[in-house]
């Protein structure tokens, strides 16, 4: 009869919940991977537990480095952003300055036509690097006047979860800059849906918009609900996450 082993805590909660584990039922206690994991003895009898056992030992080993790629990329991509974001905010404050100071901030509208914007913000990849992780946000126009809040011309496209927007109102043709937000309703985009690209979208409940604030020809403000944010993941947003989320646009003529 084969000898009775012990076990340590961790194999007995995996294995008492299946055999055939996934690598996040390792989570729990992943702490303790790879500190003196055993060697697989050949020459003993073994109970129904022990290959198991040691299989699972390898997964558990796979997922800690799994984990610490990720946490090497997030943090790698938070600092990326963090750099971009303060980068726009320069720019952002010396828009502002400007507008106190009566300075003239129009832009020709035609500087818009065709431009995207890449998306930054350090918030995003804090609450949603584990799901999104290297998926890109931008913003991109075929179109933008927008005159003041109560008058706008503007279409394009909001990569968040594949989004299509389209206002058409007003009859300026000039476009300023600005710290004022201007509201743009969005649209599912059907032509390249956000599911095709590995994400989880679900059905729409209603209206949903977005903050865009102009702070140059080539920066832009993005601001959008964490309940749009959120929705792509299948999960509540957590208690802590903020309200809204900020992106820091550079346009990708600039974004070097």
């Amino acid at each position: 009869m084969a000898p009775e082993m012990v076990y340590p805590a961790w194999f007995e909660r995996v294995y008492a919940k299946t055999n055939t584990p996934e690598h996040k039922d390792f989570d729990d206690d992943i702490s303790e991977i790879g500190d003196n994991d055993p060697e697989y003895d050949y020459n003993a009898e073994h109970d129904e537990k022990y290959d198991y056992y040691f299989s699972f030992i390898s997964q558990r080993n796979d997922r800690k480095e799994e984990l610490r790629q990720l946490k090497e990329g997030k943090e790698s991509q938070f600092e990326l952003e963090q750099g971009k974001k303060a980068q726009v905010q320069a720019a952002y404050e010396a828009m502002a300055k400007a507008e106190e100071d009566g300075e003239d901030l129009t832009i020709d509208p035609e500087a818009f036509y065709a431009k995207s914007y890449n998306l930054y913000s350090p918030e995003f990849v804090q609450y949603t690097y584990d799901h999104y992780q290297l998926i890109g946000t931008n913003v991109g126009f075929l179109e933008l006047r927008i005159p003041d809040p109560d008058e706008m011309i503007a279409n394009g496209n909001l990569f968040i979860n594949t989004y299509n927007f389209s206002e058409h109102e007003g009859h300026e043709v000039q476009t300023s800059a600005g710290t004022a937000e201007h509201r743009i309703s969005l649209s599912q985009n059907q032509a390249g849906r956000a599911d095709e690209l590995g994400i989880n979208l679900t059905e729409d409940t209603g209206e949903w918009s977005f903050g865009l604030v102009i702070i140059s020809e080539n920066n832009v403000l993005v601001r959008v609900s964490r309940e749009f944010v959120f929705r792509a993941l299948s999960v509540e947003p957590p208690a802590d996450a903020p309200e809204v989320f900020e992106f820091w646009g550079i346009s990708q003529e600039t974004d070097g």
